[in-house]
């Protein structure tokens, strides 16, 4: 997987491109981690092929940290494969999703 990083205003946007499962969480989870001063995750999936249990687990742990510190986790314009991931296990029900990171980034600022 290829991570790409950036922040704006107590928002960390993660863009994880490739594959999203056990032998790459720990680049997603570590960005989090090694990041300060953000509130609000914003992880756009738009070109992710592919997510199995421990993509969904890391992602629910970056919900409850930002929970933990006030914000939240939206999702990004998920591909068709990682929405279908998400619809059969409910997790659409969990995550707020957008449809671009400028909507994401103005849902945050609304907050």
């Amino acid at each position: 997987m290829n991570l790409q990083v950036r922040s704006e205003d107590h928002t960390l946007v993660l863009k994880p491109v490739g594959r999203l499962a056990a032998d790459t969480h720990e680049q997603l989870k570590a960005a989090w981690l090694t990041s300060a001063g953000w509130t609000y995750l914003v992880v756009d999936l738009s070109e992710t092929q592919f997510i199995d249990s421990i993509g969904l687990a890391t992602l629910v742990s970056g919900l409850k940290t930002a929970r933990q510190r006030g914000g939240d986790l939206l999702l990004v314009n998920p591909a068709n494969t990682v929405r279908i991931i998400l619809d059969l296990t409910a997790m659409n029900r969990v995550f707020p999703t957008m449809p671009n990171v400028e909507e994401a980034l103005e849902w945050v600022v609304s907050q």
